[in-house]
């Protein structure tokens, strides 16, 4: 009943948030429990009343702040120092760049728009065709919710109860074996197409883009470096971010102005009451969920199919692929996790390792039709049509999920660096 009933709403056009709500009204109504209401409503605030949540919007706040201040163009000619002498060298260039922005956005989407607007029409004018420069930019885009600080897995360690710290440190070898991976990619196309070299290299340009861009360089180091090693809560993480993105752009690099700050504000305000109200349904459909035993039952069917915890995990994939086709990253992270991390859990599978296979997946999801988001942007930023930039991301997207699959099946060296920082 509860599928039904979530798919019928979902077939109307009802946003997923109000979705997650309206199944959990709708299921009361229906089996005749109108006087578990108030509880309806309690669940909504018990969904979002959680300290480390905090760590979502000042993530937000903190990668907004640091758009509006020079922070970009800084890590292009760093990257441009490091790799543009390279054949394909802007190509390497957004590849790098996107690595370095992901310790500080986290987002795919603010990546997208922001090196897309940039990077794409430069390597237009230097003879790089539009949809191989704009299939690299969307799928490296993605390696920011991967590499810490991601929103994404704030979000999974607050619904799996898991370390934040452990997710953060798991997440370096997978987004750095995308990146590379895609270098690799951008590397056969530049040679086989003879795209140009970008620069040539110099030790005394190196050591001046790392002069420019120290300061925006030490920023997701004192974040990531602080949570890990017990410096600080997530929570604290974003809010260090926060004050050192508004010291950076407005008393270092002096191009945040004050009458930036009520712009900034209000996006970050308008991306956080979205994922705040998602979170707070959430909870009531979790409880609707535990009401009618569905993570129970779907235990047992997964149990049923395979005691073989590599064959599960590939059952998982395929759901989260075809999931991460149709929702939003984060209402499947609410909506699933509860779910699968109990059967996971069942047959051996670490939580921490799970996650970051949950997240890398659904990761993917936004670079796959019909509602990625990161396609959309892409559109946007490119003019485009949305059936271009589907055929332009396909290599690239087929990269990606040759790394998922290494980081599904080899455990031991996805949880390496965990086990070593959380002994």
């Amino acid at each position: 009943m509860i599928a039904l009933i979530f798919v019928f709403f979902l077939l109307i056009g009802v946003p997923v948030a109000f979705v997650l709500g309206l199944v959990g009204l709708a299921h009361l109504l229906i089996s005749g429990q109108i006087g578990l209401l108030p509880m309806l409503m309690q669940r909504m605030i018990d969904g979002a009343n959680n300290f480390v949540l905090v760590a979502v919007p000042m993530f937000m706040l903190a990668g907004n702040l640091m758009n509006a201040s020079g922070i970009t163009k800084r890590l292009i000619n760093l990257s441009n120092a490091i790799v543009g002498w390279l054949r394909g060298g802007l190509g390497h260039v957004g590849v790098v760049v996107s690595m370095i922005f992901a310790g500080i956005t986290g987002i795919a989407t603010a990546e997208t728009s922001a090196l897309g607007t940039i990077l794409i029409p430069a390597m237009e004018k230097q003879g790089y065709d539009k949809r191989f420069a704009t299939g690299l930019i969307s799928v490296t885009s993605c390696i920011g919710a991967i590499i810490p600080p991601s929103v994404a897995m704030v979000l999974f360690s607050v619904v799996g109860e898991v370390s934040t710290g452990k997710l953060f440190a798991a997440g370096f070898l997978p987004g750095i074996l995308l990146g590379l991976s895609l270098m690799g990619l951008t590397s056969y196309y530049s040679h086989r197409r003879r795209y140009p070299i970008h620069s040539t290299f110099s030790f005394r340009a190196l050591i001046k883009a790392v002069w420019e861009a120290f300061f925006a360089l030490m920023m997701p180091v004192i974040m990531v470096g602080g949570l890990i090693f017990g410096f600080f809560s997530p929570t604290e993480a974003s809010a260090v971010g926060v004050a050192m993105a508004f010291f950076i752009g407005f008393f270092v690099y002096k191009e945040l102005k004050i009458t930036d700050l009520p712009r900034i504000l209000w996006q970050s305000g308008r991306l956080t009451a979205a994922v705040m109200v998602l979170v707070s349904c959430a909870g009531v459909f979790s409880w609707t969920l535990a009401m009618e035993r569905v993570p129970d039952e779907v235990a047992s069917f997964m149990l049923y199919l395979t005691q073989n915890k590599y064959l599960f995990l590939l059952y998982v994939n395929l759901l989260l692929l075809f999931v991460g086709m149709f929702m939003d990253i984060t209402a499947s992270i609410i909506i699933l996790t509860p779910i699968l991390l109990p059967v996971a859990q069942q047959l051996g599978v670490d939580p921490i390792h799970f996650g970051l296979v949950m997240v890398l997946n659904l990761v993917i999801g936004c670079v796959t039709p019909p509602v990625g988001i990161v396609l959309f942007v892409a559109s946007a930023v490119t003019g485009m049509s949305f059936e271009e930039v589907v055929k332009s991301v396909l290599p690239f997207l087929a990269v990606a999920l040759t790394v998922l699959g290494i980081a599904t099946f080899w455990e031991s060296g996805m949880m390496f660096l965990p086990k070593l920082l959380f002994p």
